[in-house]
């Protein structure tokens, strides 16, 4: 998508963003960064980037603007890829097209561009918009998975509208996706063994978010009732979700908070994610719960309070039966306990 290009026009102001193609052990080593003026207002842009087996590319984007900023881009080559938005948000206008597609915090997906794609995109000065991609060319992904084909016939299926020569799929960020991309931005292995640990969890991310692509029914996704501006305010009351789990209010409160009525926010939770918000908060407890006893960093005890539950029993009992096992189970993995 438009945060992925390496020749960008703001304004009156073109730049290009130069890379090197070797594989560096960290991402800290291979960082780039950019201040541009343009105007009154400025951009700062900075890249990080791998190259990994199988001709699968990895970056980070992060890009941080001073006022409003509209950023014209166009692709230098054909791309499919996936992305999770870690935080900011954009608006892309797409080309011969009046969609415009909302990304923020929470959201991932799929999609294609053909080479020469040219997309406008917003972004706004309140939060850094950040962003972890995957690319890869369609070939390999149809080789290398072996859900591959069918994904690409997925994604295919957004292509087929007159004047639409891209697709995009929305997809739901699970918190193992989540948990994912954590332990990509924080290591639990040394500068040299980082690129096989790299290419380990992006490959899992990949798998997670085929397997999502599959199972969407097309003629659902093409069915949903929701608006723009609804779809925009279910992904904050996701985020929300994510972020209050110690201490999360009421339905009504997060109803209220986001200006959805509560059977509006609930209905329209399950359609566009494909879960009930209680399903998407159990999940978020639970695997937020697990990395907290693997990282060490707190004991069943702590955990349990840490995620919102507020009887140790009840925390059990939930953990047993989300993982198949009890919690102290994931905190000896890492720290024996005498």
């Amino acid at each position: 998508m438009v945060f992925l290009y390496t020749v960008v026009s703001l304004k009156h102001f073109n730049f290009n963003i130069l890379f090197s193609g070797s594989l560096m052990s960290a991402w800290l080593k291979n960082k780039i960064s950019w201040t541009i003026e343009a105007g009154t207002s400025e951009v700062n842009l900075t890249v990080q980037r791998h190259h990994l087996p199988r001709q699968i590319l990895v970056e980070h984007f992060c890009i941080q603007t001073a006022a409003k900023q509209q950023v014209a881009v166009t692709s230098e080559q054909e791309r499919l890829g996936f992305f999770v938005c870690l935080s900011g948000e954009d608006r892309v206008s797409l080309q011969d097209s009046k969609e415009v597609i909302h990304i923020c915090k929470g959201v991932c997906g799929a999609y294609f561009e053909p080479k020469g794609l040219l997309n406008n995109a917003v972004y706004r000065p309140d939060e850094p918009f950040s962003v972890l991609s995957v690319t890869m060319p369609p070939e390999i992904l149809a080789s290398a998975f072996s859900t591959g084909n069918e994904a690409l016939c997925r994604l295919w299926q957004e292509k087929r509208l007159p004047n639409r020569p891209y697709a995009f799929r929305c997809l739901s960020v699970q918190p193992l996706i989540n948990s994912i991309v954590s332990q990509i931005f924080n290591p639990p292995v040394n500068q040299e063994i980082f690129p096989v640990y790299l290419e380990a969890k992006v490959l899992e991310i990949i798998s997670l978010m085929l397997q999502l692509l599959c199972a969407q029914d097309s003629s659902t996704i093409s069915s949903l009732s929701l608006n723009s501006q609804e779809t925009a305010k279910l992904f904050e009351i996701r985020a929300l979700l994510e972020e209050e789990l110690e201490a999360l209010p009421s339905p009504a409160q997060i109803a209220k908070q986001c200006g959805l009525g509560i059977d509006r926010m609930n209905r329209g939770f399950k359609e566009l994610f494909g879960q009930t918000i209680s399903q998407y908060l159990r999940d978020c407890r639970m695997e937020k719960a697990r990395l907290l006893l693997m990282s060490g960093d707190c004991n069943v005890t702590d955990a349990c309070f840490k995620v919102g539950y507020s009887n140790l029993s009840h925390f059990a009992k939930s953990y047993r039966r989300y993982f198949g096992h009890s919690p102290v189970k994931d905190r000896k993995k890492i720290f024996p306990i005498s």
